[in-house]
């Protein structure tokens, strides 16, 4: 709820108002627990370095994986 709450991640909800996590989900909040435990940037900081992410993809550079290359997500399944 707090990732939704601050904006990191909008999971789909069902007509009784569940959250269902798409995979794209499930690797953003990694990407979060990342951040956060590992680099330790507080949400405000996640919540800047992910709209530089999306400035930087509509000119054709992965700033994720540049800044970030020893973030791996866990296979799920």
């Amino acid at each position: 709820m707090l990732y939704e709450n601050t904006g990191l991640i909008k999971p789909y909800r069902t007509n009784t108002q569940r959250r269902l996590f798409s995979i794209r989900d499930l690797d953003r909040l990694q990407f979060v627990k990342f951040l956060t435990q590992q680099n330790g940037v507080n949400l405000a900081g996640v919540k800047v370095l992910f709209e530089a992410f999306i400035l930087a993809e509509k000119g054709g550079i992965d700033l994720q994986k540049g800044l970030f290359p020893e973030f791996q997500p866990v296979a799920l399944l």
